[in-house]
């Protein structure tokens, strides 16, 4: 259960990948978890501090929204409960938080959406600026981010995620993000994009 402000939802229910019964193993022991598509985290911030013009953003419910599409991949990951004599199966139909394949999932998914279009700085900023669900850009020119942003709300739109908690140091493009309602909706220090 999550109470802070910054939530999306307020129960996030996990699928422990990591417990192990029977003496057998865990999930994420006996699964590949995929090759590292993350983003250096390091160089991620590094290039943050090294330009004038922020834009901030995050993709709502990212684990939600990449959805498992046949029915064979959506029998992958199933579970059972029983309920007096009757056994129910309930299954996934989305990324389970906490499976090691995850992240790589969600950044594969990402980039195959951001090669469906040209080859430009939009792609390139798609492919190369998040870390996991969430986006850094930073640019010496003033339009580069709004022209960015702009791009990016409708390629991601197209693949089915939807850009949030957007913030940015530029007023201009801070004003499209509130028109928009894509703006951090609170003051709270723990959002991820509150504060430039």
């Amino acid at each position: 259960m999550k109470t802070n402000e910054q939530s999306t939802t307020n129960i996030r229910p996990v699928f422990n990948c990591s417990l192990k019964t029977w003496g057998g193993c865990f999930l994420n022991e006996a699964a590949y978890p995929g090759v590292n598509l993350m983003n250096d985290l390091m160089e991620l911030l590094l290039l943050f501090k090294t330009n004038k013009y922020g834009l901030l953003a995050e993709i709502r419910k990212a684990f939600l929204m990449t959805r498992l599409n046949s029915e064979e991949d959506m029998n992958r990951f199933c579970f059972f409960l029983k309920e007096g004599d009757k056994l129910l199966c309930f299954r996934y139909t989305t990324l389970i938080f906490d499976f090691n394949a995850s992240p790589f999932i969600l950044l594969y998914v990402l980039r195959y959406n951001a090669e469906q279009f040209e080859n430009d700085t939009c792609t390139q900023m798609l492919m190369n600026n998040f870390y996991m669900d969430n986006l850094r850009k930073t640019s010496n020119s003033p339009e580069e981010p709004r022209d960015l942003y702009r791009e990016a709300v409708c390629h991601l739109q197209k693949g089915g995620f939807d850009l949030r908690s957007c913030n940015s140091n530029r007023r201009l493009l801070k004003a499209q993000m509130e028109k928009d309602n894509r703006i951090v909706q609170h003051n709270s220090d723990l959002e991820k994009g509150a504060r430039l």
